[in-house]
């Protein structure tokens, strides 16, 4: 029995992978990948940086997030309850993403409001919510405008935190890979008084997607409107 923290997730995978066999089986192989450990992995990282500077949900609070890109989101659900998430808006361009996370996340929907929106997170801008939210969160910045056209100082609340991971893979679907740590720092907005962490980390799964060896980057960042008001 699949269990994570206390949590029996087995009836949101069987719900999902009957919605797959009966309503969309041209995506099966799509969501077969995306319960890989490579992407489990991406969200441990994420979730070990954010517990080692932040200490969630016992010392920073985070109710409100925003998540682009995430494709489907099986994994993440958890990790967003570990972070104490009340409210979490999802934003995907796929809007076959929809129902299939709907299933996806039941294990968490008791704990979790979901709100899910089909759109372009940049030309629909007016649409992406910004007040009261406290996370923004992008593991997928491969697959977007560089952040720094869709992120800027001054459109989310002061504490926001922003978590963004990118990679220098080369694959289908990866339309903005970066090669360095520092190239990708640089597709963002933040000052070097912004950033709470930057790493990089070693990938390698052998022909998952076909990849092979890469690198992951990933930067954590709060905007550090302290230091501005002291220039």
């Amino acid at each position: 029995m699949l269990t994570i923290d206390k949590l029996n997730i087995n009836n949101s995978l069987i719900d999902t992978l009957s919605q797959m066999d009966n309503n969309y089986p041209h995506r099966k192989e799509d969501f077969y990948k995306s319960l890989h450990p490579y992407v489990l992995d991406q969200w441990v990282w994420a979730s070990e940086e954010l517990m080692r500077h932040f200490i969630f949900p016992e010392k920073m609070k985070a109710e409100s997030a925003n998540v682009f890109a995430n494709g489907y989101s099986f994994y993440s659900g958890h990790f967003w309850r570990k972070w104490g998430l009340k409210n979490v808006f999802l934003y995907d361009l796929d809007p076959e993403i929809k129902p299939i996370n709907w299933s996806c996340l039941e294990y968490v929907r008791e704990h979790i409001n979901i709100d899910q929106k089909s759109l372009d997170v940049l030309i629909d801008d007016q649409f992406v919510s910004r007040d009261n939210i406290d996370m923004v969160i992008n593991m997928s910045c491969e697959c977007m405008y560089d952040m720094k056209h869709i992120i800027k100082r001054g459109t989310y609340p002061k504490n926001t935190i922003f978590v963004f991971q990118g990679t220098d893979k080369v694959q289908r679907g990866n339309i903005n890979i970066h090669k360095t740590l520092d190239e990708f720092e640089k597709s963002t907005s933040f000052g070097e008084n912004d950033i709470i962490f930057r790493g990089e980390k070693d990938v390698n799964f052998g022909s998952y997607k076909g990849s092979g060896p890469h690198k992951r980057f990933m930067i954590i960042a709060r905007y550090d409107y302290e230091s501005d008001n002291m220039l």
